[in-house]
């Protein structure tokens, strides 16, 4: 099964300009993968790379992967609410919330490359605020907007600095050239974004209390003091 689907993921993982996803696996254990998920364009994860473990035990497929996030500050930020500083990644595919029936893993037809369009498409996008199960009717609101762009600041500056600054410093052993093109090719769009973001940043209104405050505590006390 595994053999099938590197096989599928060789012509099938999107290598576009706004958005790529990079997959290697040990050669003589390819039960253990790591994949490189570039944040798409337009998102708070925008050009960031992130990091994941992969293994896959001896229920599989019958049973999802088991995925952590390794692009987490040394845990020193929560990235999304589905996506813990532990490493915890939280998607009803993986079995690790409970979706709907149709959202669940099967083992007939789920599969890895599933997952990370997934986790790059669902969980890494715009709304990172409204990802919190339950919190979706604040979308639209003058305050649930507020929430979402203090978590968007902190996602974004944690982009640049983790995502970004520390993978062209010390880039993940066997994703050395995919680091240096990526950002090589993307350079320009990057400081042309992330002046973007400070616009953002100084413009919008962003209050950084309730969830915010309890998934990145030491972030939100720092953003509270700037302007």
């Amino acid at each position: 099964r595994l053999a099938q689907e590197l096989a599928d993921l060789s012509t099938s993982l999107p290598i576009e300009h706004t958005n790529s996803i990079f997959v290697r696996c040990d050669k003589e254990r390819v039960d253990f993968m790591q994949a490189l998920i570039m944040g798409a364009n337009g998102t708070p994860y925008g050009h960031g790379a992130y990091l994941f473990d992969i293994y896959f035990d001896d229920s599989y497929p019958n049973a999802p992967p088991k995925v952590n996030l390794m692009t987490t500050g040394s845990g020193k930020v929560r990235f999304n609410p589905n996506l813990y500083s532990c490493g915890k990644v939280c998607l009803s595919l993986l079995g690790t919330w409970r979706g709907n029936a149709t959202e669940n893993w099967d083992p007939k037809v789920s599969t890895l490359l599933q997952v990370l369009v997934s986790i790059q498409a669902i969980i890494m996008s715009e709304d990172v605020y409204f990802n919190e199960p339950g919190f979706e009717n604040e979308q639209g609101t003058d305050e649930g907007e507020k929430k979402n762009e203090a978590y968007s600041n902190i996602v974004r500056y944690s982009n640049v600095k983790f995502a970004m600054t520390e993978n062209i410093k010390n880039p993940p052993a066997g994703f050395e050239t995919v680091i240096r093109r990526h950002f090589y090719l993307k350079k320009d769009e990057i400081l042309l974004e992330t002046e973007k973001w400070l616009k953002y940043a100084a413009k919008r209104d962003a209050n950084y209390v309730g969830l915010v405050n309890d998934h990145n505590h030491s972030w939100s006390a720092e953003f509270k003091k700037s302007k």
